[in-house]
């Protein structure tokens, strides 16, 4: 008797599970309840394979492996039966009681982590985890991209690889002026090896794991793969002794931190037991070693992903970390999402027919029950119809153009900023030093790089004793003045909210009073840069509304160094969307 109630019990918490995750198809399905061990997702496009991550993470947090077992907590009952078939048969929740007898080594939200490649993907995933689990729940799993999950991971533990925890984060412009820096020390000439190619080919050795040593060791093999090798050393030294990271440091750095500190290994694959990873097929090198540090004993690693989707080649991305995964992960399974729900029959037809002649793939085919739809036709170029949208005043956006973090003032006031979170910050020190204009000329700037490195100490530590050195006896006065201005912005930090001190920059440094006198003057761009940094403060304000107690000058620095473009179209405004296939 007791051990039919228990089959019947089992049968019913099957029909019970899977009603909870009644919209999706059978593979679907299949995806969300194989919980244990690898598993490849190949998803075609258009086949929902969000809808299965979310599914996925919630099916772990709910129910765990609970869906095909044969096993419960406890003997079952007739009145759990009963109560069981209930709920099935009138379409509502089960009640609490049974929530035990529901689930089977079922995974805690904070166990798990999901990684995608956008902040905007992350945001969604979270967003629906919220709608499914309830706001708690949902917001205690990590769901980020690869760079914030690094720098998450960094913030905790860059001391052990020798940087501070109040790292700076820098982007292009910023790595471009610590490259002429080397450039310069190193005596190379631009016109012999552009600073961009070298800049490329380190981008490429940090995708690649290639460190400094490693280069010089295995790529000397002329003279510019030599120049291009000590450059890397020279640079890294620099970012290193500004306690900053560049964004292909974010990855690097932490697979470097994983593989060489088994207790900082240990300590994230138990804190993350489970691992989901979307868009597998775009991965790099780097980013599959990060994924596999972060993989425990129990080999739960889910990856999302399509390999006839993969564009990103020309950055790093590695197909073969798809094609590979099965021989990589012994005994994975592998589960093809071919239904699409987003396009036509013609327009499928026309994809198979052209990406059936690739020829490194798994193999799949995409069908939809959307009917023929019409014949596909090719579409032209943007510019007739971003020029026409223009002459005929329909509203529309281009993403890709100028970032508003990339205008000049707006990165001059977080410069301000990024020193005083990070005093080692030499970079931005040297971006915003004489802006606005304090008499402080190119001549004396080198001359207090040189003293700085000389004692290993950074800039700002020579400028607070400028009348301790002869060679800036000239120089004393405005590098003082600019020394108050600094330890004013500390002293508004610490008694200050966040965005009362991004007011208070904008004030103290001056930077008002020059565009207000710009303005005067009838400089055209005056007026719209002062609402530059009115914005720029109401983002700040923004950054702690939503962050709370947890607000904190590294963290508004982190999210403005981490988004893109992409992370800020707005899907619902009334406007048509201009953008490259690689930003779609």
């Amino acid at each position: 008797m007791a051990a039919s109630l228990g089959q019947e019990f089992c049968t019913l918490r099957d029909t019970y599970i899977e009603k909870q995750f009644g919209r999706l198809n059978d593979m679907q399905r299949q995806a969300v309840f194989t919980t244990d061990g690898p598993l490849l997702i190949l998803a075609g496009a258009g086949s929902g394979k969000t809808t299965v991550l979310v599914n996925r993470i919630a099916n772990l947090i709910r129910f765990g492996s609970a869906h095909g077992s044969k096993e419960t907590p406890r003997p079952v009952t007739e009145e759990d039966v009963k109560a069981l078939r209930t709920a099935i048969m009138t379409g509502t929740d089960a009640p609490s009681w049974l929530d035990g007898m529901l689930r089977k080594d079922a995974v805690r939200s904070w166990n798990v982590m999901a990684i995608t490649f956008t902040n905007k993907a992350a945001g969604e995933l979270k967003e629906r985890l919220r709608r499914m689990l309830g706001g708690e729940e949902g917001d205690e799993v990590f769901a980020s991209t690869f760079h914030s999950a690094c720098v998450r991971i960094l913030r905790r533990w860059a001391e052990e690889i020798g940087y501070p925890r109040s790292f700076t984060i820098y982007d292009t412009d910023d790595a471009q002026r610590v490259m002429k820096t080397v450039y310069k020390e190193l005596s190379i000439d631009d016109k012999f090896l552009p600073i961009k190619a070298a800049i490329n080919q380190m981008s490429r050795w940090k995708d690649q794991l290639v460190s400094p040593e490693q280069a010089l060791a295995d790529h000397a093999r002329d003279v510019k793969s030599t120049q291009t090798a000590r450059i890397y050393a020279a640079y890294e030294k620099k970012l290193k002794e500004a306690g900053a990271f560049d964004f292909d440091d974010l990855i690097y750095q932490t697979v470097q931190l994983l593989a060489e500190h088994s207790d900082v290994r240990e300590f994230y694959q138990n804190k993350y037991r489970y691992l989901l990873v979307d868009e597998y097929q775009d991965t790099s090198v780097a980013q599959f070693r990060l994924v596999s540090l972060l993989t425990g004993p129990e080999r739960n690693i889910c990856v999302v992903g399509d390999d006839d989707q993969s564009i990103y080649r020309f950055r790093g991305a590695t197909i073969e970390n798809i094609l590979n995964f099965e021989r990589i992960y012994k005994g994975t399974r592998t589960i093809r999402l071919e239904q699409n729900y987003r396009s036509t029959s013609n327009i499928l037809n026309a994809a198979n027919c052209v990406i059936q002649h690739n020829t490194e793939r798994k193999g799949k085919t995409l069908w939809t029950k959307n009917g023929e739809g019409d014949k596909v036709q090719m579409n032209a170029q943007s510019a007739p119809i971003e020029s026409y949208f223009t002459r005929a005043g329909i509203p529309h956006k281009i993403v890709g153009g100028q970032r508003f973090n990339d205008r000049k003032e707006v990165k001059d006031i977080h410069s301000y900023m990024s020193i005083v979170a990070n005093p080692r910050d030499d970079v931005r020190l040297r971006r915003i030093i004489n802006e606005p204009a304090r008499k402080i000329g190119a001549t004396t700037i080198e001359v207090i790089a040189d003293l700085a490195a000389q004692q290993g100490i950074s800039m700002l530590d020579v400028i607070s004793h400028a009348d301790q050195y002869a060679k800036l006896s000239r120089a004393i006065a405005p590098l003082f003045k600019f020394w108050d201005i600094y330890q004013k912005l500390q002293e508004s930090l610490e008694t200050k909210t966040l965005d009362e001190f991004a007011s208070d920059v904008v004030e103290i440094t001056g930077y008002r009073a020059m565009l207000e006198a710009d303005a005067a003057k009838g400089h055209e761009d005056a007026a719209d840069r002062l609402q530059n940094l009115g914005q720029l403060v109401n983002n700040v304000k923004s950054y702690c509304d939503q962050h709370g107690e947890e607000a904190s000058l590294e963290g508004y620095l982190e999210d403005i160094a981490l988004i893109s473009d992409i992370d800020s179209y707005n899907e619902s405004a009334d406007q048509v969307v201009l953008m490259t296939i690689h930003s779609a």
